[in-house]
């Protein structure tokens, strides 16, 4: 397992997930936090009663899953320096730190035997709970412009909402611009304005553009089709001495 987030992210959501960690208990696994990586990173506290997860925006470069000290691994997240924080776990769940100039080696456990924690059915009214509040929030946001939007550009930037927070509505991004209907936006323009959202560490991220691509795709066509078809992306090394204005370029596929 392999991930790179922003450490002020890492740390909110191992406060939060902390939260249902069992402090003492016969099953030392629930006294850790089950850390799972994938489409994002998730971070998991449970205790046998209660359990909250919460989702990270991550560079996720090999998925996998680990139940990592809780203790412990939030306070070396908290002594490390801002900026990003890569975790490495090996298949022998030794587990490698690191941001800046710092470097902390740790141990983790196999969550192969994790319990399940909560149900299905708890997890679906814990995400619609949250997705509501954001729901209201776009809502107040459109009725601000008087704009009307489509079911797929409404369900687009719920999505991007929920990796975001809503900060983003108050701002003056192009995304912003064109969701006020005061842009209008060709095709190509509205995937970069979704697109130049990717950066984490001060460096624009794969694993990153292309949710932010789909996310594109579905505010277009209420799909998913044209972030495979249509669009693609370049990242240019920020070693090269590029900006945030000019690290990352969305084009259209075939065309020049």
């Amino acid at each position: 397992m392999r991930f790179t987030c922003e450490k002020n992210q890492l740390l909110q959501g191992l406060n939060i997930a902390s939260r249902t960690v069992a402090v003492k208990s016969s099953l030392s696994l629930i006294e850790g936090i089950l850390c799972r990586a994938g489409n994002g990173i998730f971070l998991t506290g449970y205790n046998m009663e209660t359990g909250i997860t919460y989702e990270i925006d991550a560079d996720v470069k090999e998925p996998g899953e680990c139940i990592l000290p809780a203790k412990l691994f939030g306070d070396i997240v908290r002594r490390l320096p801002e900026g990003p924080v890569t975790v490495v776990v090996d298949p022998a769940f030794k587990v490698s730190i690191r941001a800046g100039f710092a470097s902390f080696t740790i141990s983790a456990e196999d969550a192969e035997d994790y319990p399940e924690g909560i149900t299905r059915e708890e997890a679906e009214l814990l995400l619609m709970s949250k997705v509501e509040a954001y729901e209201a929030k776009l809502n107040d946001f459109f009725d601000r412009y008087d704009v009307t939007p489509t079911q797929g550009q409404f369900d687009a930037l719920i999505c991007f909402s929920y990796n975001f927070g809503t900060g983003w509505m108050s701002g003056t991004s192009d995304l912003v611009k064109i969701a006020r209907g005061e842009k209008d936006a060709t095709r190509l323009e509205v995937a970069h304005a979704f697109g130049e959202w990717c950066h984490s560490g001060g460096q624009a991220q794969a694993g990153l553009a292309d949710r932010r691509l789909q996310e594109a795709a579905i505010y277009l066509d209420d799909g998913t089709r044209a972030a495979e078809n249509e669009f693609a992306y370049l990242i240019i090394n920020m070693e090269s001495g590029t900006s945030y204005e000019t690290d990352f370029a969305v084009y259209e596929i075939g065309k020049t």
